[in-house]
């Protein structure tokens, strides 16, 4: 069994690359989306035998916006991360997939986890 931590850092750019998959046009996704993204991937792990923990906070938040401003920023409520204009899924895969585990990849790229992101997303 490996035990994984993710934190922002590595479920908003995965979330953003599988949405722009379905989607090349959906900039933004809220924070609850991406939360529910993430059980997902944590309730794919499990199937899988393996462990997870999912890490969001306001000061996990804050360092994640500082260190990749040039690809992220949140909505003007503060509800919605957004993906920065001219950024597209590719430049997304190159930056943030390449030292990724691949237990996560994998989980973050499952059908299962993937499939329920037109119904958590509806609101976006």
């Amino acid at each position: 069994m490996r035990i994984y931590r993710f934190t922002l850092d590595e479920l908003a750019p995965n979330a953003f690359i599988e949405a722009l998959k379905l989607d090349d046009a959906r900039r933004s996704l809220t924070f609850r989306a991406i939360e529910e993204y993430g059980k997902r991937a944590l309730a794919a792990l499990e199937a899988a035998g393996d462990r997870g923990r999912m890490v969001m906070n306001r000061d996990q938040t804050r360092n994640f916006l500082r260190e990749y401003a040039d690809c992220f920023s949140v909505s003007a409520d503060s509800s919605r991360l957004m993906v920065a204009d001219g950024k597209t899924k590719h430049d997304l895969i190159q930056r943030f997939r390449g030292c990724l585990p691949l237990g996560l990849l994998k989980v973050f790229c499952d059908p299962d986890v993937v499939k329920g992101m037109p119904d958590t997303y509806a609101d976006n």
